[in-house]
């Protein structure tokens, strides 16, 4: 440091990326007046046989158009999207397919389970929930 001279300020972005409101997850901070999204991790079990695979496509029903479907319907609020660890061809079943929703209106996970399997068609079943970072 030159002699004579302060400690420089900090600036606005600094203060912003080191406040308590900065979210370490996304890297930006939350709009005012907005909830923070809670993320769930869902594993899923499915009969593929009536679907045409994991990925939304148009025109197809797909096993994610499905979850998405049953999950809007039980968190109604915001826009939802579901982001699944791989992706399975049409036809195919899964065991234990992994994936993500963040969710604008937080639920206990044994709620989230109960309400989306009641909703979902019986070849589909997320067999659990919780709460990740």
């Amino acid at each position: 440091m030159l002699a004579g001279r302060s400690r420089p300020s900090r600036g606005r972005r600094w203060r912003a990326l080191h406040s308590p409101a900065y979210s370490q997850s996304t890297g930006r901070r939350p709009r005012p007046g907005r909830r923070a999204r809670q993320r769930y991790k869902l594993t899923i079990e499915y009969a593929g046989t009536r679907y045409s695979g994991w990925q939304i496509q148009p025109n197809a029903r797909t096993v994610q158009g499905e979850l998405e479907r049953a999950l809007r319907t039980v968190a109604a609020r915001g826009r939802l999207e579901t982001y699944g660890s791989g992706r399975t061809d049409a036809g195919v079943h899964a065991l234990a397919q992994v994936a993500h929703v963040d969710v604008a209106s937080p639920l206990p996970t044994d709620t989230l389970v109960a309400r989306t399997n009641a909703v979902l068609p019986h070849d589909i079943n997320v067999l659990a929930a919780e709460r990740v970072p």
